[in-house]
């Protein structure tokens, strides 16, 4: 079932020289359940994307269909620092009116399943940057979007540690059955997580290529270590930079 669908999406925006065309007759769709992911190169309007399907803005022309509730995952934690843990993660319920036991329960629930529980009196001060992001994965899902958003999440942290976390948000995001559209401009990253990969093209972007990306049921680290998976990243690889 289609749970989001772009109809011949135009976006452009006016500065005080000139008019900047950024997305050009659009056109996709995205299943339920599916993790897709979003790359091209710099400036091609990733973000302007997932922008259009948060609605906060809105397309110049063509139709976006959103069906469900969005969450939206920036690539900063904006945790504040001076709530603990447990009060950042509820921050989305109290926004909504929705601190219904059931939700708080939901909430105690993923804090205990990864692995957070006993930190949630802590202050984000105290987390490592990839708990952190957890957190701010957690507080995203607390509201139990239909679709998550995710826009360069990992681009902030080390080599090690963006492993480490990439393993960890993919398992809650394939536990939690939820519909991920992730934008990175890091290959091996969305190769790892992603069921199909659409890459754009320069602005204003079009749809160049799709990939629909197959492992068995593998943990990114270990889809890493398969041999299509070079495979895949040149394929990736040429379409993003064959112009």
């Amino acid at each position: 079932m289609k749970i989001l669908e772009f109809k011949n999406v135009h976006k452009h925006f006016y500065t005080k020289e000139s008019k900047l065309d950024v997305l050009n007759d659009l056109s996709f769709s995205i299943n339920e359940g599916e993790i897709v992911a979003i790359t091209g190169p710099s400036g091609s309007g990733k973000s302007t994307i997932l922008n259009l399907i948060a609605k906060l803005i809105l397309p110049s022309s063509g139709e976006v269909i959103v069906n469900g509730n969005i969450g939206y995952m920036f690539q900063k934690d904006h945790l504040f620092e001076w709530k603990n843990i447990y009060n950042n993660v509820i921050l989305g319920l109290e926004i909504k009116g929705k601190t219904d036991e059931e939700s708080l329960n939901a909430v105690d629930r993923m804090l205990e399943a990864y692995d957070l529980w006993d930190f949630r009196l802590a202050h984000p001060n105290e987390l490592s940057g990839g708990m952190r992001q957890r957190v701010a994965l957690i507080r995203t899902l607390a509201v139990n979007p239909d679709i998550l958003l995710l826009d360069e999440p990992f681009a902030s942290l080390d080599y090690q540690t963006k492993l480490i976390v990439i393993e960890d948000i993919y398992k809650i995001i394939k536990k939690e059955k939820k519909t991920t559209i992730i934008v990175s401009h890091d290959i091996s990253e969305v190769i790892s997580l992603a069921d199909r990969i659409l890459v754009l093209t320069k602005r204003p972007a079009e749809i160049k290529e799709e990939f629909k990306i197959e492992f068995d049921d593998l943990t990114p680290l270990k889809k890493r270590q398969e041999h299509k998976f070079q495979k895949y990243f040149e394929e990736v690889w040429r379409a993003l930079n064959d112009e």
